[in-house]
């Protein structure tokens, strides 16, 4: 890119970075150019200045990289917004792209959230346990026994090991 090409890069990007009407599909585009050719430091640098600032700025690339293949949609997907966009981004792969922008234009980013899941946030309880350092070992040896697996100083799928535990002990009951 050359000096003249990169001065008009960051020219858009502080007109993108300053409009009202939501242009972040071009601005990330043209993010992606600017870190194409900059040092790490530098893009910071340059996109604090041009009022977009480094996180955004990786949020908008990253964004615009996986959704690169659906850009058929731009113009549904520009009226989304970039949280929207950005939690449809991740999920791409996992949902039908259609259904997924169709779901997203006319709900909520919480909605947008929950989406797929099972069950849904309202359909789900919390238990909080406290546990003496015996009761704790006790209860993930069980944990273990009954499925869950080690994970780090943790334990990993502790849902259905614990649920498992209460079948047990209802058939014993």
């Amino acid at each position: 890119m050359t000096l003249s090409t990169l001065s008009q890069v960051t020219k858009r990007i502080r007109q993108l970075a300053v409009q009202q009407e939501n242009k972040i599909l071009e601005l990330g585009e043209q993010l992606i150019k600017l870190n194409a050719v900059a040092s790490g430091a530098q893009f910071k640098a340059m996109v604090k200045r041009e009022g977009v600032g480094s996180r955004k700025a990786y949020y908008l690339i990253n964004i615009v990289e996986r959704l690169r293949p659906h850009m058929r949609y731009r113009a549904r997907l520009q009226k989304l917004g970039w949280t929207k966009c950005q939690l449809i981004a991740n999920r791409v792969a996992e949902e039908e792209f259609s259904d997924l922008l169709k779901f997203a234009e006319e709900h909520s980013v919480q909605e947008l959230k929950a989406y797929g899941r099972r069950p849904t946030q309202a359909q789900r309880r919390c238990v909080l346990l406290y546990f003496t350092p015996e009761q704790y070992r006790q209860y993930e040896r069980a944990l273990l026994k009954c499925g869950a697996r080690r994970r780090g100083r943790g334990v990993s799928n502790k849902e259905a090991a614990t649920i498992r535990m209460a079948k047990i002990v209802d058939a014993a009951g």
